[in-house]
C-alpha cells in the first residue's frame, strides 16, 4: 500500500502543479477533500485548490517542477517540491520582477482508499523573499 500511496502523491503533484490536468485531479480526490495552504487562513475544497494552483501557473510561467522527496507511512505522506520559473504576475502578496524564482513547498497528505483526502501545503515564503530582495 505504501508504494501505491507514494505513486498517488507523485501523480497528483504532476497532474495538478506540473501539468494543470484538473479533470484528472478531481478524480484523484475523495468527496470530502480539503486543502489548506500556509499563506491563507481559508480551507478550500477541490475547486478552491484548482483556483489557487491555476493562479500560480499564471504567475510563474515556463516553470519546471522538481519533486525533491516523498515519504509515506500508511495513509499519511509528506512531500517536498520546488517550482521554478519566470515571476510575471503578483502571487502570495509579492510583486513580479520578471526574473527566475524557485518556490519550495512541503506538503502533508492524508490519503484514504486510493484517494487524496487532505492536503496541507507550506510554502517557504522567506526563501522567496530572499530571492526577490537579491534581484
Amino acid at each position: 500500500m505504501t508504494n501505491d500511496n507514494k505513486m498517488l502523491v507523485e501523480q497528483f503533484i504532476h497532474n495538478a502543479w506540473g501539468k494543470g490536468r484538473f479533470n484528472l485531479v478531481k478524480q484523484m480526490v475523495s468527496r470530502d477533500f480539503l486543502y489548506h495552504a500556509s499563506q491563507s487562513l481559508e480551507t478550500n475544497d477541490i475547486d478552491g485548490f484548482i483556483k489557487e494552483v491555476d493562479g500560480l501557473h499564471s504567475a510563474i510561467t515556463d516553470f519546471d517542477l522538481a519533486i525533491e522527496d516523498i515519504m509515506t507511512d500508511g495513509d499519511r505522506a509528506i512531500s517536498v517540491m520546488t517550482l521554478c520559473g519566470s515571476f510575471i504576475k503578483p502571487v502570495f502578496g509579492f510583486q513580479p520582477n520578471q526574473k527566475l524564482v524557485g518556490i519550495t513547498c512541503a506538503i502533508t497528505w492524508t490519503l484514504q482508499r486510493g484517494k487524496v483526502r487532505h492536503i496541507n501545503l507550506m510554502i517557504d515564503i522567506a526563501h522567496l523573499q530572499r530571492q526577490l530582495a537579491a534581484a
